[in-house]
C-alpha cells in the first residue's frame, strides 16, 4: 500500500536540507529517522545509522507481518524510530490525497 507513495519517492528524488531534513516532494522528513549514502546498501533509504532499509518495514506489513515481527528481525531498529517513519508516512498520504 505504501510503496511508491513514500519510501519509493525518498529514493527518488530525496534531498538533504542544511539542518537535518530530508526533503521529498514537499514533505519533510527528519534525517534522524531515515538516510540515504551511496556507500551504503548502494543509495538505497535505510532507517539512519543501520543497514536496514525502509522498504523493509512497509513489506512486512503488506505481508501481513506485525511491527514486532519486522523489530525481532531488525533490533537495530527502534519501536520509536519505525513508528514515526510510518506515522510520516501517513501525513505524507494524507496531504497527497485528492480531494473528493
Amino acid at each position: 500500500m505504501f510503496r511508491g507513495i513514500f519510501a519509493d519517492d525518498v529514493q527518488q528524488s530525496g534531498t538533504l536540507e542544511a539542518g537535518g531534513k530530508l526533503v521529498c516532494q514537499g514533505t519533510v522528513m527528519d534525517a534522524s529517522l531515515v538516510s540515504k549514502d551511496p556507500e551504503v546498501m548502494s543509495g538505497v533509504l535505510c532507517f539512519t545509522g543501520t543497514r536496514v532499509p525502509v522498504q523493509n518495514l512497509f513489506d512486512y506489513l503488506e505481508g501481513r507481518s506485525s511491527i514486532e515481527d519486522f523489530l525481532d528481525d531488525f533490533p537495530a531498529v527502534s519501536r520509536q524510530r519505525a513508528i514515526s517513519v510510518l506515522e510520516a508516512a501517513r501525513q505524507h498520504l494524507m496531504a497527497d490525497a485528492p480531494a473528493a
